[in-house]
């Protein structure tokens, strides 16, 4: 996904790919479930998946959950490799025609304001999209106590 857009398919959701293709697989037997219980088509998609950034994701989860005996170190890790790559994901699926994009990976939405800045399509953010849904539902927090 790090060159120029041989593809283009107009109106299409653009889809990054995380650390583990499982999130990624869920996501997409979803989206194309929901859509053919609505007797429809699933709307045309675009992937971008790579083992770079799973190498990435993983480095960055082992330098930032502590353990029984390290603490947490993720203020001194550089996230920029990190942040780069997403950004190349995202302009090449903006390239492709995608109108919007998700991120099945719960990881990558800790970089989600870093890689929406200059993006020309929304990104949806997962924990803003519960949030909506529930809120739609009228479900209220439980209250601890």
């Amino acid at each position: 996904c790090s060159g120029g857009s041989v593809l283009y398919q107009a109106n299409a959701i653009g889809i990054i790919g995380g650390a583990s293709i499982d999130s990624t697989l869920n996501f997409l037997q979803r989206l194309t479930q929901w859509r053919s219980e609505a007797g429809k088509d699933c709307p045309p998609f675009l992937l971008c998946s790579d083992t770079q950034l799973r190498e990435e994701l993983l480095v960055y989860e082992r330098n930032s959950s502590p353990s029984l005996y390290t603490q947490a170190t993720s203020s001194h890790f550089d996230h920029t490799p990190i942040v780069e790559n997403l950004s190349r994901k995202r302009e090449y699926l903006e390239r492709g025609g995608s109108r919007c994009l998700v991120m099945p990976c719960h990881l990558l939405h800790l970089w989600h304001e870093d890689i929406s800045n200059g993006c020309s399509v929304p990104i949806l953010h997962m924990g803003e999209c519960v949030a909506k849904e529930l809120k739609e539902a009228k479900l209220k927090p439980l209250e601890t106590g």
